[in-house]
């Protein structure tokens, strides 16, 4: 693959990575400021209602979500780069009829059933009027879903961070206005109607993105069965961990709140809260990935899909670590200053999640894109398996004994387990590997940074000047570091510069950052 290829590629996915990021951080911002009113709107006991019935589209949807956006995402990014836009309209149409339809039916159980539901699922009685009002974000969900699959795969992710922006802004808008005079009840009204307003907005954007589809050849030469089978068939194993997971969930939901204290729940909340910029950071990595590797032919270039998966693993790693490693190092700071003394079990927790973002490096957040974009479903459903047939026994086991401790630690055994059995398979299937000697010379240069930041941790000032100056420190020595053990060289920089430059203005922050990092090799370059 030439240069340029593997930087537009780059380009593009970087580019949806990061409005994906922006978007989800945008809505988290707008949904935390909304919730903060609704909750004192409503008072605890009121709240507690609201978040309870809005429990009830959060399960059913993933449930008859199938996985058909995962595959909707395959199919038409691929059938998109081989010229055949009017079957990847058909895949489209098929995919969001169907979604339309099961979210339909499921919409109008739960509004006959909103009683039931009340008394059986939720344990409220009283409450089955809620429950029928929230119903219809069980159907805005199923066509909001289909629609984000839609434009990740034309790496149009900026749509999907406007929808979402959209509806956290009506929500911020509606609920707690109307909180005042209707209580619960308004509350809830508003939420469903921002999800109606950003399913309009979905939809609009959708007929805009597909406009030039049907410009690529006359006729579709796939039917409606054949491409609601092929979609089934791809998405089924993407499906069954979700389903699986809902029923080993609740089990673990249970011996959680056996073995776990409330102070523990607590403390364990705030470092998920800090935790979720990573998070959030690596989801964007995979998603935009998982659409490049669809819009690539595995058997025609198979050179291209190793060469795109190691640069991923690569600079995913080289930009993820310091931010994993910095999580850590600050943990107990950020705590602090975000939430104050009292959790004093959260920075313990943030640490040990953040541990299991370091995976980053044995390509944890591109394995799964790389699979999937492949057609390879299965491999994922068995990685899956590892998952849970290594951290189910372990939570068991370390549950009783450790409390969220143990818990943690399973599933970060867990999850790498599962990361090392599709590292293996990779190798195998895709003929990929990660570049070992060049991903630790990366985690050398993050832990010879740590250990020239750890003296500040413990000087006695202000968490904020502490944080900022070891931040500084920190930065400044991986930026030094980097170059001089060969974990970054200068033409890997400046791939990273174009990248970052032609992904728009949500990465300015980064390309600045690279072209300091490019003077800095210069200078190293001759000073040695």
């Amino acid at each position: 693959m030439s240069r340029r290829s593997l930087v537009d590629l780059a380009a593009e996915a970087s580019r949806g990575g990061a409005y994906l990021f922006a978007g989800n951080a945008l809505s988290l911002a707008l949904s935390a400021l909304a919730s903060i009113l609704i909750a004192r709107l409503l008072g605890p006991e009121g709240y507690g209602i609201y978040s309870l019935v809005l429990t009830v589209p959060a399960i059913v949807g993933p449930l008859i979500g199938l996985g058909i956006g995962q595959a909707v995402t395959r199919y038409v990014a691929m059938l998109g780069s081989e010229g055949k836009g009017c079957d990847a309209s058909m895949y489209i149409r098929v995919a969001l009829i169907f979604e339309a339809s099961l979210g339909l039916v499921a919409m109008v159980l739960v509004f006959l059933c909103s009683d039931l539901v009340a008394m059986y699922m939720l344990g409220r009685p009283g409450i089955g009027s809620l429950v029928g009002l929230v119903s219809p974000l069980v159907l805005t969900g199923s066509i909001i879903g289909i629609c984000d699959g839609v434009f990740l795969a034309f790496l149009k992710t900026k749509y999907s961070a406007l929808v979402k922006s959209l509806q956290a802004l009506v929500k911020l808008a509606l609920s707690p206005l109307l909180a005042l005079s209707l209580g619960v009840m308004g509350a809830l009204g508003g939420n469903v109607a921002s999800y109606i307003v950003a399913t309009i907005a979905s939809l609009a954007l959708l007929a805009s993105a597909c406009r030039t589809l049907g410009s690529n050849n006359k006729a579709t030469s796939v039917g409606y069965v054949e491409a609601l089978r092929s979609m089934i068939s791809y998405a089924y194993p993407l499906y069954l961990p979700t389903l699986l997971g809902f029923l080993i969930g609740r089990v673990i939901f249970v011996l959680t709140a056996h073995f776990v204290s409330d102070y523990e729940l607590g403390n364990y909340s705030v470092a998920q809260n800090l935790y979720s910029p990573i998070s959030m950071a690596t989801s964007a990595i995979g998603s935009s990935l998982f659409a490049v590797f669809s819009g690539l032919d595995p058997g025609r270039e198979s050179r291209e899909v190793a060469e795109v998966f190691r640069a991923s693993v690569k600079y995913s790693t080289v930009l993820m670590v310091p931010a994993i490693a910095m999580a850590i190092l600050f943990s107990r700071d950020l705590v602090v200053l975000v939430y104050g003394l009292d959790y004093e079990a959260a920075p313990l927790y943030l640490a040990l999640t953040a541990t299991g973002a370091l995976g980053v490096g044995l390509g944890a957040y591109v394995l799964g894109g790389l699979f999937a974009g492949i057609g390879k479903t299965q491999e994922v459903f068995r990685s899956w398996i590892v998952n849970t047939l290594v951290s189910l026994p372990l939570t068991l086991i370390l549950l009783p004994r450790l409390g969220m401790v143990g818990a943690i630690v399973a599933g970060l055994i867990g999850g790498y387990a599962s990361t090392v059995y599709l590292l293996m398979r990779a190798k195998i299937e895709a003929g990929v590997s990660i570049g070992a000697k060049e991903i630790a010379r990366v985690y050398v240069s993050a832990a010879i940074s740590a250990l020239a930041t750890l003296p500040v941790l413990y000087v006695e000032i202000h968490e904020v000047l502490r944080v900022i100056l070891a931040s500084i420190i920190y930065v400044a020595s991986y930026a030094i570091i980097l170059p001089l053990l060969g974990a970054l060289k200068e033409d890997e920089v400046s791939i990273l510069v174009n990248v970052a430059r032609r992904s728009g203005p949500v990465l300015l922050p980064l390309t600045l950052l690279l072209r300091i990092e490019e003077r800095i090799i210069r200078k190293l370059k001759q000073i040695l």
